[in-house]
Formats: structure tokens, C-alpha cells, sequence
């Protein structure tokens, strides 16, 4: 019988060597597929982070979402528990009355926006009420509203273009607070409505941190209004008292109410009945004066 490798083993033996060839490529193509698909996540993720830096970020942001620091609603809860398809959740605050009674919110929802400076869109509803944003105190009936947070330095006034065609505009916000703005030209909300889009389109920042000039001018509040007394020794002239509707840091309405001081001598007071100034409901942002 003649020794040596047949034919057909020798076949056998190439189509096992080719059979363990895929089987390797297979082996390492599965990883490599892994870190592509890794590599084009963290790519997108990062083109969404410098969007943001830039002043705008998508409402419906996937791959930003799976940051909890980055998609966490205002509460402080899984967007993903109340929300679909990029959809915002209702919020229960639908119905409650807001600045001193002088209307209330029709339906709200919860969304989460990073603009630049720190400044983030954190709701979208409708106000029924009195339009305070004009000081007008003209009846109206669901305007569109919007929620901002400051999450940076304390801002003097910042305009934002919305969806292209709505116009928001908000003063005196300071570090940590929120503010519920209506449209400028009153715009009706519908049900449903989202932030697509939305861009800084104003801003000044305040050149010095706002003060109450506490050593100057000593402001309480009494029956009837504020009581003002001069208590820095000498003449002041030109004195003013910035306040919004809203306390503790949830305020109401982009406007920011100045209330006149009259010239006043050393020791001497007096009382103003500022027209938009709500005892309780109402907080002083800030005063200034010249000595």
C-alpha cells in the first residue's frame, strides 16, 4: 500500500484551514465593528456638546440624552419616565395661579434646552391672565410661555429668538433662579408645542453684582408699599428700586419693575406704593442711587 497524503485529504485539510481563516476574521471583525459604532457615538456626542457651547441644542438630543448630567429634567428626573419620541412630560403645575393672582397656567410641560451661558429652556406651556410683560396688565388668553434656569453668572437682560418666529425676553436673573417668560408679541400656545430651535439673540451681563446698597438705603415692606429710609449719613438723589413678581427664586415674567426714590436727607423716609409691587409676592432685585 503506497504511503502519503491523498487527494482528498488534502482537500479535507484546505477547507478546514479556510473554514478556520473566516472563523478568525470573524473572530476580530466583531470588536472592530464594536468600536466603530462606539467611535461614530462618541463623535455624535461631541458635535451635540459644541453645538450647545454655541448656543443651540436640539429639544430631541438621543445621544446627549444618555448623559444623565446633560438630558436630566429640572426635577431631576429620567426624561426618559415621562417622555416619548422627544415629547415633554405635563407638568402638574398646569392650572396654578401665578404672579399674585394675576393668572395662571393653562398646561405646561417639562423639556430640557442648554443655550449658551449656562442659560437652559426647562418648560413650554400656555398663561391665561393678566400680560405683564409690556406692563400693560392686558387681559390675555394662552400665551405661549417658556421656563428659563440660570445655570451660570447673574444676567442683566438676554433676548432669545424661539422656533425662528417667537421673540423671549428676561432681566435680572441671577445665578440659580428661574423665570417664567411670555412671548413678546403673544403669540398663542397650542397643545403640543415643542422648542426646536433657539438662539441668544441679546445679551448684557452685569458689569458688577447688583446690590441692595443695604448701608445706603434701608427698604422694608408695609401696608400700602415699601418703606424707603436714607440711613448713609448724607444726601441721595436718583434712587431706584428694581423688583419682578416671584420670590425664592421662582419668578414671573421677563420684566423688571423700577420704582422711583425720591431725593432724600440724611434720616429721612418714605413710603411708595409701587403699582406692580405685590406685598409677599414680589421680590427687590436690586437698588441703586447717587450720593
Amino acid at each position: 500500500m503506497a504511503s502519503g497524503i491523498t487527494r482528498q485529504e488534502v482537500q479535507k485539510k484546505k477547507k478546514k484551514e479556510k473554514r478556520q481563516r473566516a472563523a478568525s476574521r470573524i473572530k476580530w471583525a466583531i470588536p472592530v465593528l464594536l468600536l466603530l459604532v462606539l467611535a461614530v457615538c462618541i463623535c455624535s456626542i461631541i458635535s451635540d456638546i459644541l453645538k450647545a457651547k454655541k448656543g443651540i441644542r436640539p429639544a430631541d438630543t438621543p445621544l446627549l440624552d444618555w448623559l444623565p448630567w446633560v438630558s436630566a429634567d429640572a426635577d431631576g428626573t429620567d426624561p426618559s419616565e415621562n417622555r416619548e419620541s422627544g415629547q415633554s412630560g405635563q407638568s402638574s403645575n398646569a392650572g396654578a395661579k401665578i404672579a399674585a393672582g394675576k393668572g395662571h397656567i393653562t398646561e405646561e410641560h417639562s423639556m430640557e434646552m442648554l443655550l449658551a451661558g449656562g442659560i437652559a429652556i426647562i418648560g413650554i406651556g400656555g398663561y391665561t391672565g393678566e400680560y405683564i410683560e409690556d406692563g400693560s396688565d392686558e387681559p390675555v388668553e394662552n400665551v405661549l410661555m417658556l421656563t428659563f434656569e440660570n445655570r451660570g453668572q447673574g444676567q442683566q437682560l438676554v433676548g432669545f429668538k424661539v422656533n425662528e418666529e417667537y421673540r423671549f425676553e428676561f432681566t435680572s436673573l441671577l445665578p440659580g433662579e428661574t423665570v417664567r417668560v411670555l412671548e413678546q408679541n403673544r403669540a398663542v400656545y397650542s397643545p403640543g408645542m415643542e422648542v426646536t430651535a433657539a438662539e441668544i439673540i441679546r445679551h448684557l451681563a452685569y458689569t458688577e453684582e447688583p446690590s441692595l446698597m443695604e448701608d445706603t438705603i434701608q427698604v422694608e415692606e408695609t401696608d400700602g408699599g415699601l418703606k424707603v429710609k436714607n440711613i448713609s449719613g448724607k444726601a441721595v438723589t436718583d434712587g431706584k428700586i428694581y423688583y419682578k413678581y416671584g420670590t425664592g427664586g421662582a419668578l414671573f415674567g421677563g420684566i423688571t419693575y423700577v420704582a422711583a426714590i425720591p431725593h432724600l436727607e440724611p434720616e429721612q423716609e418714605v413710603v411708595l406704593a409701587p403699582s406692580h409691587y405685590v406685598e409677599g409676592e414680589s421680590s427687590i432685585r436690586f437698588v441703586t442711587c447717587d450720593e
